[in-house]
């Protein structure tokens, strides 16, 4: 984990968040919400849980499921254009019309090196056939 910011305090109002191996907030307590979320993040009573907002993650690192510290739950859902690597690398990514898309090609070292349109040719065939009586 790298060092990210667990706890503030200012005066009597306290602050804490909790963070997963990806350096993503996955809890978080307000000082001005009340902990009703278990450490799994289940809604458990007002002042009966540790937590007062949960997060969980795709594995794009998008917000999948929010719950506040009322116990309400929020579902996130995204809307995918185009294609994706085994890293979580965007490769391709499609035209709203379907007519083109865009290659992206990445290198190890540096990320993104290259990206590049590429229209769709579509042709239309017509295939005619004549029978021949034997």
């Amino acid at each position: 984990m790298l060092d990210n910011l667990t706890k503030t305090e200012q005066g009597e109002q306290v602050r804490e968040f909790k963070y997963d191996s990806l350096s993503r907030l996955t809890r978080q307590k307000l000082a001005e919400q009340s902990a009703s979320l278990s450490d799994d993040g289940q809604y458990v009573g007002v002042g009966a849980g540790r937590w007062s907002e949960a997060f969980w993650y795709d594995n794009r690192s998008n917000i999948t499921i929010n719950r506040d510290a009322r116990g309400v739950t929020t579902w996130y859902s995204y809307q995918i254009n185009g294609a994706y690597d085994a890293m979580g690398n965007q490769t391709r990514a499609f035209s709203p019309d379907g007519q083109s898309w865009l290659r992206y090609e990445y290198d190890g070292r540096i990320g993104l090196f290259m990206s590049r349109t590429i229209t769709v040719q579509c042709w239309k065939t017509t295939l005619m056939e004549r029978l021949m009586p034997d």
